[in-house]
């Protein structure tokens, strides 16, 4: 009878190396130090060192926001998923808002005065969602967008009512 084998584990990646950080300036002595005990080399004791903290690890530099969405994911797997070393850095790209996004909401909420701002609301909104859709996630604000082509859809077909009532009012008195 064979036991079976453990499965092969892949080997770790090599982490990429950090240059070391630059040393920090000694702090002045102050008076409270201690002064280093000197004894006679006859009794064969040392002379202790002063107590020094280790130096920290130093932190990894960022990585620029371009660089986090250059290359593309492996197959499968999220960015910044998996194992990770410790102490290691995840770059994501801070979300911003879309602006025409903004727009097409407030035009599609002012649209009622005018015919105007409702189209614009549209047009607006349109362009957000394309660029929201081509961002890979750097910019929000799909539902705003959304929004401002619903109000603006719903005011251009309201003032089209209403003009067209205006009309066949003005043509049934004359």
């Amino acid at each position: 009878m064979t036991t079976p084998e453990p499965p092969e584990t892949p080997e770790p990646q090599p982490l990429p190396e950090v240059p070391p950080a630059p040393a920090p300036a000694a702090p002045p002595e102050s008076p409270e130090t201690p002064e280093p005990i000197e004894t006679s080399a006859a009794s064969g004791a040392t002379t202790p060192e002063p107590f020094s903290a280790p130096e920290p690890f130093p932190a990894p530099e960022p990585a620029p926001p371009s660089a986090a969405w250059a290359a593309p994911a492996q197959a499968g797997v999220a960015p910044g998923a998996g194992w990770s070393s410790p102490g290691a850095v995840v770059a994501t790209p801070k979300q911003t808002v879309n602006g025409m996004a903004v727009a097409s909401l407030v035009l599609g909420l002012c649209c009622w005065c005018f015919f105007v701002p409702g189209i614009l609301a549209v047009i607006f909104g349109n362009l957000a969602l394309a660029k929201i859709a081509t961002s890979e996630g750097r910019e929000k604000g799909r539902g705003m967008a959304i929004a401002g082509i619903v109000l603006g859809w719903i005011s251009i077909a309201v003032l089209a009512g209403l003009a067209i009532a205006w009309l066949a009012y003005g043509i049934s008195n004359t």
